[in-house]
């Protein structure tokens, strides 16, 4: 009677074991641990590699990602080619995806490369940092660690290198907390980090025209706002409108998707004139 009591318990133990499915965290699942190192030339290339690595069709690798303290502003975690790129904080959830050089997104958005927008004209990028493949960045204090996956989707073998750099934002209105000045003439800005909301202080008043490149897909938006009348409603602008402003008035620039890019592939323009 006991021993069959048991066998009966067993039996139901490998039912209910059967039905579950096991995750595993990426915390749990490191493949090779790396540090981020400092770069602040103009070609992410020339960079030097956190890893080198070949992935057979359908694999994958893990990285942990130490950050060392810095000064720097951002984290930029890239690869020399257009693979799936995952990025989790150090408690193992998802915060980006990209699968292109051209934009990141939160969760796994970032992986739809569908969705992205037209090429930048060379014009556009000229004088503006590029990723040279799948890219991702966030701010340096973010998270510490960083895990890092990095899959090969495709039917064959991939050699891919896997770079982890700390450097400042192109945009140098990224590391301020207040609103910077929007004079006369053509003031330009970038959607560098997931989240973020670049913020002006109109210093004339006349017409102004907000633009934003394509390429990443981004859907730029600007709010414009009087901080000097109560209950005045806030205007809004679309990427290749205009509105009247006046002097003293607000306007902060974000994106309506969950999307950024690197400088050279999400700037905008405000012209004021």
């Amino acid at each position: 009677m006991t021993r069959f009591l048991y066998l009966l318990s067993a039996a139901a133990v490998a039912i209910v074991l059967s039905a579950c499915t096991v995750t595993i965290s990426i915390v749990d699942s490191v493949d090779e641990t790396v540090s981020a190192s400092t770069f602040t030339g103009g070609d992410l290339l020339a960079a030097g590699s956190a890893d080198d690595v070949t992935l057979g069709a359908g694999e994958s690798i893990d990285y942990r990602v130490n950050v060392p303290s810095t000064s720097s502003d951002a984290l930029y975690l890239y690869l020399d080619a257009e693979l799936d790129l995952y990025v989790y904080r150090d408690s193992g959830t998802l915060f980006a995806t990209s699968a292109s050089e051209n934009f990141f997104a939160g969760g796994t958005a970032g992986l739809d490369v569908s969705a992205a927008g037209s090429a930048l004209s060379p014009a556009d990028v000229s004088a503006n940092l590029a990723c040279p493949g799948s890219c991702v960045i966030l701010r340096s204090g973010a998270s510490d660690p960083v895990y890092v996956r990095v899959r090969n989707t495709s039917s064959f073998d991939q050699s891919v290198s896997f770079y982890a750099v700390l450097r400042d934002f192109e945009d140098t209105s990224e590391a301020t907390a207040g609103l910077d000045d929007l004079p006369l003439g053509t003031t330009t800005g970038a959607l560098e980090t997931l989240g973020d909301v670049d913020g002006y202080e109109v210093q004339a008043g006349g017409e102004l025209f907000f633009d934003g490149t394509s390429a990443s897909g981004i859907e730029f938006e600007a709010e414009i706002t009087d901080p000097l009348t109560s209950g005045s409603s806030p205007r809004y602008l679309s990427s290749g409108e205009s509105a009247i402003v006046l002097d003293g008035e607000e306007v902060r620039v974000y994106a309506l998707n969950d999307r950024a890019a690197v400088a050279g592939k999400s700037l905008y323009f405000l012209d004021l004139q």
